[in-house]
């Protein structure tokens, strides 16, 4: 039986869950469009709470919730949701790029290749043709 189902057959009139990491971002996504959804920071709602059992916790939830007592968090809509996930992804992926590039100059640096000191760019155009050529000269040496 699928979360929606059973909350429909529940006839629930609220669901209220923590804004911990991506895991409300499906049970939001699934219920919004039939009931109400209350995504709430787990901060301040550990503020209330004492053991950390889940049992516990989401009965603790549900209390919260049926007597108002949780703050909404801010929910974006779900374009705004992919477009700062994407953004966060390219973030990443410059910095993976930039690690590398850090990487290759520290590899060339030993060997007495300090293409810096010669080019503005060493992974531009120039840079690549030469790296290139260095590359094919190393491997015809050994």
């Amino acid at each position: 039986m699928s979360l929606k189902s059973r909350v429909i057959d529940e006839q629930c009139n609220v669901v209220a869950c923590k804004s911990t990491s991506d895991f409300w971002v499906p049970i939001y996504d699934t219920l919004i469009n039939y009931v109400p959804v209350i995504v709430g920071n787990a901060r301040d709602m550990k503020a209330f709470t004492h053991k950390k059992i889940d049992n516990i916790d989401s009965e603790f939830i549900a209390q919260l919730a049926l007597n108002d007592m949780i703050r909404q968090s801010r929910i974006f809509s779900l374009e705004h949701r992919q477009f700062r996930s994407m953004v966060r992804l390219r973030f990443k992926l410059v910095q993976k790029r930039t690690d590398i590039k850090y990487e290759v100059s520290s590899i060339l640096s030993p060997q007495m290749l300090h293409l810096s000191n010669v080019l503005t760019d060493i992974f531009g155009k120039n840079g690549r043709s030469y790296q290139g050529y260095v590359m094919v000269r190393i491997l015809t040496m050994s």
